[in-house]
């Protein structure tokens, strides 16, 4: 499966940029135990085994699990989050829904789950290190978790390895770049987005309030004035 499908449906479920913070709690200590016993995989999310996606998603992360109303295949959602994240360590949306779940119940370890969302995104980031998309995801975790100075290393890291060719995605890196402060990158992030034809202008709207607004000036091409690379398979 093409992977500008799977960032399109992760960058959909990014709402959380914005959020209320949590109180800001220290950097866990902790050892992720690697994931074992696995029939098959596990998985990159991006270029997925379609039957195997399919079966995992049919039993454990339906519409119900995604925006955390209910369990699937058990009583508590974390349960079933847990077991996508086992086939699919890198799996866009169930991290994200991972992290809401984590922010709704101010707990690094949701209910359901052995392990916190910490030792869930180091196991995405140690399998898939080039996937942009779980580091935005995990910027977001560390803003509302352990504060903006956790959560510029993987905005960085975002920047560096997302699809600079995929408005949706530059859009939420700006704003999660701006929640933390970053006017320079966020700027950077929201000329890219609108180059590429994102049509919502609340983070010209944010900046413009911020007194960080600037247009791009008359002949400079975005995607050079940037510094990144103009295109990622």
């Amino acid at each position: 499966m093409a992977r500008t499908r799977s960032f399109k449906a992760a960058i959909a479920t990014l709402v959380l940029a914005g959020a209320t913070a949590l109180p800001v709690v220290p950097a866990l200590a902790q050892q992720c135990v690697p994931i074992r016993g696995l029939e098959t995989g596990p998985h990159d999310y991006r270029t997925p085994p379609a039957d195997v996606l399919f079966r995992v998603e049919k039993f454990h992360y339906n519409r119900d699990v995604e925006l955390l109303r209910k369990g699937l295949s058990t009583v508590n959602i974390g349960e079933d989050l847990e077991f996508v994240l086992r086939y699919f360590p890198n799996h866009h949306r169930a991290l994200n829904s991972m992290v809401k779940l984590g922010l709704r119940e101010h707990t690094d370890t949701p209910r359901g789950n052995k392990d916190t969302v910490d030792c869930w995104f180091q196991r995405a980031i140690a399998f898939v290190p080039d996937d942009g998309v779980v580091n935005l995801i995990y910027a977001i975790w560390l803003d509302k978790r352990q504060g903006a100075s956790e959560a510029a290393t993987q905005l960085e890291l975002a920047r560096r390895n997302g699809p600079p060719n995929n408005a949706n995605f530059q859009y939420n890196l700006g704003i999660v770049y701006l929640d933390i402060g970053d006017y320079e990158h966020a700027l950077e992030a929201a000329h890219r987005a609108y180059a590429l034809g994102y049509p919502l202008k609340g983070l010209q709207d944010r900046l413009q309030r911020a007194g960080k607004w600037r247009p791009v000036a008359p002949g400079v091409d975005v995607q050079q004035s940037t510094g990144l690379p103009a295109s990622k398979p």
